[in-house]
């Protein structure tokens, strides 16, 4: 599990979270372009290949999102239950993307 650090982040409704991580794994070869986020529901969680992975019918090596082709990039969003962000009681207020995000 990989960890983007936000010193600040603004809500929809302009609420400011201090020090949010955000979770996240990556799937496929480094080398793979172009990267695709795969975005879930709030219940999901960054875990979408291999034997309990949600979207292992359609994302995996030889599948239609083909891991040997492509890097995923999958997120766990803030305040769900999968999030380790303990502090975030209602995750609703993070709904806006956090596409603008750069992963190092």
């Amino acid at each position: 599990m990989n960890t983007i650090h936000l010193d600040s982040y603004q809500t929809n409704q302009s609420d400011i979270i201090s020090n949010l991580n955000v979770h996240y794994q990556i799937f496929g070869e480094e080398s793979a372009k172009p990267p695709i986020l795969v975005i879930h529901a709030l219940t999901g969680n960054s875990n979408v290949v291999g034997e309990n992975g949600w979207g292992k019918e359609i994302i995996g090596a030889n599948k239609s999102i083909d891991t040997n082709q492509y890097q995923v990039i999958a997120i766990n969003i803030p305040g769900n239950d999968y999030a380790q962000n303990e502090d975030i009681l209602n995750y609703q207020n993070l709904l806006r993307p956090i596409f603008h995000m750069k992963l190092d």
